[in-house]
């Protein structure tokens, strides 16, 4: 059983260990309907989209519901990469 909790668009918290806390009070060898009690949830994930990997890249990023889901988006590389100069004393 892996369950997750959804943090925020670009983390989510797997739950690892033996106990949880409920109610200020440590609850051992927590049952899943216990841990899911909690807020954690199964982590599905979508299909990796199609795209140009000269052009393009993928960007994972998860939403909340009844699940929670690790979705991509895809996003241009720009043309240009901007030069920065180091500062100079």
């Amino acid at each position: 059983m892996e369950l997750y909790k959804f943090i925020n668009e670009n983390r989510v918290e797997k739950f690892k260990g033996d106990f949880i806390v409920v109610n200020e009070r440590i609850r051992t060898n927590p049952t899943e309907a216990d841990i899911r009690g909690i807020g954690y949830k199964d982590l599905v994930e979508d299909d990796i989209p199609t795209y140009d990997e000269e052009k393009q890249y993928l960007e994972a990023y998860y939403s909340d519901g009844d699940v929670i889901t690790k979705k991509y988006r895809v996003v241009d590389i720009p043309d240009e990469v901007p030069e920065y100069e180091l500062p100079t004393e």
